[in-house]
């Protein structure tokens, strides 16, 4: 079934991913501004009501420095079958702490969520800046950087 994954920004605790079927696009209330990730917030309540459904995440982190943390989420793609190890996995990144991450949606959560290193020509790099992680039509994976450069992901 066609699922739309979006990589939300949070306020200020957490980053969050949003799993949402294509019919439920349209009429998706992804909890702003009275929820952040799984935490109701202290915000005012908006002057319009949203009458859609509250979808909550599939996926939120701790806004932090640690390995599964960062503080400003980008991505993201699925793999498919041109790259065995992550065939249907979700991959996402944070701009800010350069970790680049996967997961696997099952029953409404992102689950095995592990974090990668990416290489290139052998040798461990940091892709710092990363703004966006696309699939090409032949099912190749890169990794865009703000700083001018696009990198393939290697299988």
């Amino acid at each position: 079934k066609d699922i739309l994954y979006i990589a939300d920004v949070g306020q200020n605790k957490y980053e969050e991913i949003h799993a949402i079927a294509y019919q439920d696009l349209f009429s998706a209330n992804l909890g702003w501004p009275q929820w952040e990730a799984f935490k109701a917030t202290k915000n005012k309540p908006r002057k319009t009501n949203n009458p859609g459904k509250l979808i909550q995440p599939v996926y939120a982190y701790k806004r932090g420095t640690n390995d599964y943390q960062g503080f400003s989420i980008t991505g993201a793609a699925v793999a498919n079958q041109t790259y065995p190890n992550l065939a249907g996995r979700f991959l996402f990144a944070d701009y800010v702490s350069n970790h680049f991450w996967s997961g696997t949606l099952n029953s409404g959560k992102l689950k095995g969520v592990r974090q990668h290193t990416l290489k290139l020509n052998g040798k461990e790099i940091t892709v710092k800046q990363i703004s966006s992680i696309d699939r090409s039509p032949s099912g190749k994976l890169y990794i865009s950087s703000l700083q001018g450069k696009v990198y393939e992901i290697q299988r």
